[in-house]
């Protein structure tokens, strides 16, 4: 399994990682969060296809996490 982090992966890429029979996940976090806040969740028995397109995203949020979208204001924007 490997964890990739940062912009989103090309499909391609996680594609040639299959090939190996490495597994991808995608995480996304900063510093601050100590350091990750989502990531992506294997899915069991997923096709190659599925795999793949499930690790492109960011992922979603880890339990016990809270998260908002705010505007320049510092106000709730969603």
């Amino acid at each position: 399994m490997l964890l990739i982090g940062g912009s989103a992966v090309p499909p391609v890429m996680i594609s040639a990682l299959e090939d190996f029979d490495i597994r991808t996940i995608h995480g996304w976090g900063m510093t601050e969060m100590s350091p990750i806040g989502t990531c992506t969740r294997p899915i069991a028995g997923a096709s190659r296809e599925d795999r793949v397109a499930n690790a492109i995203p960011q992922g979603k949020r880890l339990f016990g996490l809270e998260m908002k979208i705010v505007g320049e204001d510092g106000a709730a924007a969603a």
